[in-house]
This record gives structure tokens, sequence and C-alpha cells, in this order.
């Protein structure tokens, strides 16, 4: 639904152009986004919200690393769930409904060796994938993120899940961010603007 009202552009917004099959190799704050193919995007205001490739986002050092451990640290969640003996600190299953209820989400967290075929001799890696659904299913990697001493450099902001070290909660951190981001750079802001602009949401949101 999001993606639609964005896309669509009715009144006075303009309408978001969404380019799924360019890479971004690397993003100048300065200047925008170079592609893999060489070409360069140019833009007033840069956000960049993807923690797998954060290395690609001059002037803001984040730098994920992959989990040891399951990041599951929700108080309320182990008051409910009592320990089982034998069960792996690696690894877990994470339930939660969505879509109004109507959606039970299962969110499968183990090492990422095991995903490959052929890497546990008792599981069919290909038998997995053959009944898997691949319009619901997703593959995410699980990263960590270290603290960072700034998120803003230039016209270029880092929101969501890399911006925030706290794991699976960077979707929800997120939509806090956006909405922070729409306070401070509202319609009419002007490209000058921008790197004192991103600067206050940062300081908002740490």
């Amino acid at each position: 639904e999001l993606s639609k009202v964005a896309t669509l552009g009715e009144g006075e917004v303009v309408p978001v152009v969404l380019l799924p099959r360019y890479k971004v190799s690397k993003v100048d704050p300065q200047l925008g986004a170079t592609l893999e193919d060489g070409g360069v995007i140019e833009a007033d205001v840069i956000i960049g919200a993807d923690v797998n490739n954060a290395s690609n986002y001059q002037g803001c050092p984040a730098v994920p690393h992959r989990q040891s451990s399951l990041p599951i640290r929700d108080a309320t969640v182990y008051g409910r769930i009592r320990p089982r003996d034998g069960a792996a600190d690696d690894r877990g299953v994470v339930m939660y409904l969505c879509q109004n209820n109507k959606w039970l989400t299962f969110v499968c967290i183990h090492p990422e060796t095991e995903s490959h075929i052929g890497a546990i001799d008792e599981w069919n890696g290909q038998a997995s994938l053959d009944q898997a659904n691949s319009a619901t299913i997703k593959v995410w990697q699980l990263l960590d993120l270290e603290t960072l001493d700034t998120r803003t450099s230039g016209k270029l902001a880092l929101m969501g899940d890399a911006a925030h070290p706290y794991q699976a909660q960077g979707g929800a951190q997120a939509l806090e961010d956006v909405a922070t981001l729409a306070a401070v750079l509202p319609q009419g802001t002007k490209p000058a603007q921008v790197p004192d602009r991103v600067k206050v949401y940062e300081s908002i949101r740490r």
C-alpha cells in the first residue's frame, strides 16, 4: 500500500520512481549514488537503509558483521517462554501475527552456513526449496552493527537497519526515522538546507 501511494503521486506529491534492477556500488554523500554499470544518480537527499551493504555509504562508516548467537532480548518474550534443555543459542524461531491477524509469520533463524545445499548431510536442502512458496518466503541476513559515531554526512542520512544496532528491530526504528525525516525535510526544503536538516534528524533520533 505504501509503495502504491508513493508511486502514484496523487495531489501535490511527486511520484517516486522505483529502480529495482539497479545495484548501487558506492554512495557519495555530496553527490549521489554510483551504480554497478558506472551510471550516477544525483539527488538532493540520500537515504541509506540497507545494512547488508552499509560499507557503501561514504562518510558514515557502518560495518555490519554476522551474529554468532540468536539476538532476542525482549524480556516479555523470555517471561512467557520456558527454557528447554538442549535448545541451541545460535538458532530459533520467532512467530508473530500480521495483516490484521490474518497471517502468521514464521522467522527461522540459524547459522548462514546451514542454508547452503549439502551443508548438512541429513537435511535435503533442495527438497525444502521445492516445497517453499517463492512468492512469500524471503531470506535475509541477520547482521549486527556497532553504534555509529554519526548517521549523517553531507546530504546522506542513514535510517532503519543501517543506523540502529538493534538487529531485527530495525524495521520498527525505520518507521520512527521516516516520521522524523518528514518533519525536518518538509516539502519546499531547499537543497542547500539539507545538510543542516539531516543533522537535526540525527540529533532527534539518537
